[in-house]
């Protein structure tokens, strides 16, 4: 199978493009669950899926909208430094994004029409110093992480209502990029880290719980072990500048939220991802082989040119200096995790993103019920998703040509599942 991309021009009329994430073949009705080994330990059920014999998804994903790149000649279409945990959309299909170049959020529909632009520079009531986390709450509000001004900002979308905030709890902040707004407050990833050169103390674990409307932190679902940092020191002329870098190849902590309150979560680096209740209680567990493979020397190279080529240097005095710094001090985990990204779609549906031979690259996307069933798996998937939203819609953060930065809006057809 052989996923094909058609190129995006810059620009955001709607188009008839089609991104093909499988083979073409003859279609059952609908997806054949592959059926897992199942045992319980301590009261848990863990299913256990082999690593070939899923169904190949024949899912489609057809180009809905071009928004932003270095066509967009207004200012309403121009943005930078959006990342996953930047955008957000609602039910209806319109699509929010954070600019964190212009401190402000923008909204898009469907069809990639401009609906407006909310928040500006500042720390005062609906102003924005370092918004780093988005997610649409009831009564069409914007809720927006801002990790400077220590709050959730509320910015509702009718222009005539006023702004509200929530305040973090002291010595704490949100550093993971995401919220889910939720009626009694907002999910996300707490974290408490400070350091000073020299000091071997790292960051604490990070727990993902509810911060309530009245600025508490609450409902500790669940608390993942903290990665590993090195510590990298630099001096230019008078100037020390020190940095913290994680380790390479540490796993990532993912996670996401079903229609019933429980959670999807992953840590470590073998493909094992736990259900777990509000409450924090584990309901069952999905494994899928193989296990994280060990780190190679060609890992290590490929990830080293990675990281020069994603590089800006010169931007400030002994930038260059510090790529090499970081370059010489760069450590590796000893094995690749499996996992690069998980996500509930609106369907209630769990897609993970596996790593099968590039590290931190996807492979191939396994789709699961929220029973832990295995629908089915995409093969050589171009991306994965940097957010599902509306009724079947996909967004990827992707550049043009000229590396400025855009959104491409796709809508998934779903064809059931295909032989090879």
């Amino acid at each position: 199978m052989k996923t094909r991309l058609i190129e995006p021009r810059p620009s955001w009329i709607l188009l008839g493009l089609t991104l093909l994430v499988s083979a073409c073949g003859e279609a059952p009705e609908g997806p054949i669950a592959l059926q897992a080994a199942v045992d319980t330990v301590d009261g848990v059920r863990r299913l256990a899926y082999p690593e070939g014999g899923a169904a190949q998804l024949d899912w489609q994903l057809d180009t809905a909208a071009l928004i932003g790149g270095f066509g967009a000649d207004s200012e309403e279409y121009q943005f930078d430094q959006v990342g996953p945990g930047s955008l957000a959309g609602d039910a209806s299909g319109d699509l929010y994004l954070i600019d964190q170049t212009g401190k402000r959020v923008l909204g898009y529909d469907r069809a990639g029409s401009f609906l407006g632009s909310w928040g500006r520079e500042g720390s005062g009531p609906g102003e924005l110093q370092m918004p780093i986390g988005l997610g649409v709450g009831r009564g069409d509000t914007l809720w927006v992480l801002d990790g400077s001004n220590q709050r959730i900002t509320l910015l509702p979308l009718d222009p005539e209502a006023e702004p509200s905030s929530i305040p973090f709890p002291p010595g704490s902040s949100m550093m993971g990029g995401r919220i889910i707004p939720v009626v009694d407050g907002a999910y996300g990833v707490f974290a408490r880290f400070s350091f000073r050169p020299g000091d071997d103390t790292g960051p604490p674990p990070r727990p993902l719980g509810r911060l309530g409307h009245d600025g508490v932190a609450a409902d500790t679902v669940w608390e993942a072990p903290a990665p590993k940092f090195d510590q990298i020191e630099v001096t230019s002329g008078n100037r020390v500048m020190v940095m913290m870098a994680q380790q390479s190849f540490a796993p990532g902590f993912h996670w996401d939220r079903f229609a019933d309150g429980s959670f999807a979560l992953a840590q470590g680096p073998e493909y094992d991802i736990r259900v777990v209740g509000a409450d924090g209680l584990e309901r069952f567990r999905i494994r899928r082989e193989p296990a994280a493979r060990a780190t190679t020397p060609a890992d290590q190279e490929f990830e080293r040119d990675r990281l020069r080529e994603a590089s800006v240097t010169g931007t400030f005095p002994g930038a260059e200096e510090m790529m090499e710094k970081r370059l010489e001090a760069l450590t590796f985990a000893e094995v690749v995790p499996r996992l690069t990204g998980l996500a509930v779609d609106t369907q209630n549906r769990l897609w993970v993103g596996v790593s099968v031979t590039r590290p931190g690259e996807t492979d191939r996307i396994d789709v699961y019920g929220a029973d832990g069933s295995l629908l089915g798996e995409i093969l050589e998937p171009e991306f994965f998703p940097d957010l599902i939203y509306g009724d079947g819609l996909v967004a990827r953060i992707t550049a043009d040509e000229l590396d400025v930065q855009q959104i491409v809006v796709y809508e998934l057809v779903e064809g059931g599942s295909a032989a090879d």
